[in-house]
């Protein structure tokens, strides 16, 4: 709870990124244009990603109205899903929970990753996190696995993840699959 979560709506939202997405999420839920981001009153050309990162933010608004927490509810929630996440399938993996809370700890306690252009703002980088390195840790599951019912779930949900994570900053996360393929 500490790191991800405690006072995160306590700073103004800051200028920049989280600023431009606060302004494409609250022109969303004003205009009810789901697809097309804007900026004002025209299509916002400055940010072209997609929108998968501002929609759970426009959720988030209204579910709880628009202010710095919904803005960075969002990404917090990312962070606490891959905690999760890798803390479930790495005991499943290794059989071990001492392994996974471990490899929780170091990502929870890294300010790399819990900082303000992180987890701790309203901005694409922890939902990309999320993502990206789940598909990873599936394609490596996939490759590691014996079985062909077990490999064939895994890769799907590879596809899956793949797929929430270009919707969420385009192809950004294609970077590591240069490395995913010489692994695989």
């Amino acid at each position: 709870y500490f790191p991800l979560f405690l006072q995160i709506d306590r700073l103004p939202i800051r200028v920049w990124d989280e600023s431009i997405m606060g302004v494409n999420a609250y022109r969303m839920l004003e205009n009810h244009n789901y697809i097309v981001t804007y900026f004002g009153n025209t299509p916002d050309m400055s940010n072209t990603k997609p929108p998968f990162h501002i929609w759970c933010i426009v959720l988030c608004s209204k579910l709880l109205g628009f202010s710095e927490l919904s803005m960075r509810l969002p990404s917090a929630i990312a962070a606490l899903v891959l905690c999760i996440y890798l803390f479930f399938t790495l005991r499943r993996y290794t059989g071990s929970n001492v392994f996974g809370f471990f490899v929780v700890l170091v990502l929870v306690t890294s300010q790399g990753y819990v900082t303000r252009h992180g987890t701790r703002t309203g901005e694409y980088d922890s939902t990309l996190t999320l993502f990206s390195t789940l598909f990873a840790l599936h394609f490596f599951l996939a490759t590691e696995t014996e079985e062909d019912r077990e490999r064939s779930r895994h890769l799907l949900l590879v596809f899956g993840f793949m797929t929430l994570a270009v919707l969420t900053k385009g192809i950004a996360c294609m970077m590591q699959a240069p490395a995913l393929l010489v692994y695989g």
